[in-house]
Formats: structure tokens, C-alpha cells, sequence
């Protein structure tokens, strides 16, 4: 019996560790390599997957709104807070999550 609903992934996936740091302390040309070889994987495993569409997992972008910003002019973004989304990086006072 053929499935009753399909799912694709079309967007950001999460970025690996190497790729994090390699934005830190990489040059240009080193992160455009690890940025490749992460897509390449990423994109041979939606092929194993039977995708009908594919994402690069937007490995080259920031964050969620870096195409935005770096294409209009006016965003001071000094700043900025940095985010991460890891539970273990939320600091002792949360409330939220208990710590």
C-alpha cells in the first residue's frame, strides 16, 4: 500500500560542529570547502532517501535572515546578540528550563 503522506525537507539544516567553528577561525577559502563537502553529504543523503526535492541545507547562510540583511542596506548589526539553540548553553538562571 503506497504511503498516505509524503514528507520532503526543503530548508535549513542543522550545522554541523566543524562547520560552526570553521566560521570562527576559518579562512574564506578553507570554510568554502567544508561548506561543499557538508552539502555534498547532505545532498547524497536526501538522494538515499528518495527526495523528490533536495536542499543544500543553506550550509552557506549565517543564520535565518543573512540573504535579507546582506542585501539591504541600513542593518547595523554591532549589536547583535548571538544565539544558540543547544539546552546545555542556556545559562544557570533559566527559569524556563529549570537550571
Amino acid at each position: 500500500m503506497p504511503a498516505l503522506f509524503r514528507a520532503d525537507h526543503i530548508g535549513s539544516f542543522l550545522r554541523p560542529a566543524a562547520l560552526l567553528e570553521a566560521r570562527r577561525s576559518a579562512s574564506p577559502d578553507q570554510l568554502r570547502l567544508l561548506e561543499d563537502q557538508h552539502i555534498q553529504r547532505v545532498l547524497a543523503k536526501q538522494k538515499e532517501l528518495g527526495f523528490e526535492a533536495a536542499t543544500d541545507g543553506e550550509f552557506r547562510r549565517r543564520n535565518f535572515m543573512s540573504d535579507f540583511t546582506d542585501a539591504v542596506e541600513g542593518f547595523d548589526l554591532s549589536g547583535t546578540v548571538g544565539r544558540n539553540w543547544r539546552w546545555e548553553s542556556l545559562p544557570p538562571s533559566c527559569v524556563r528550563c529549570g537550571r
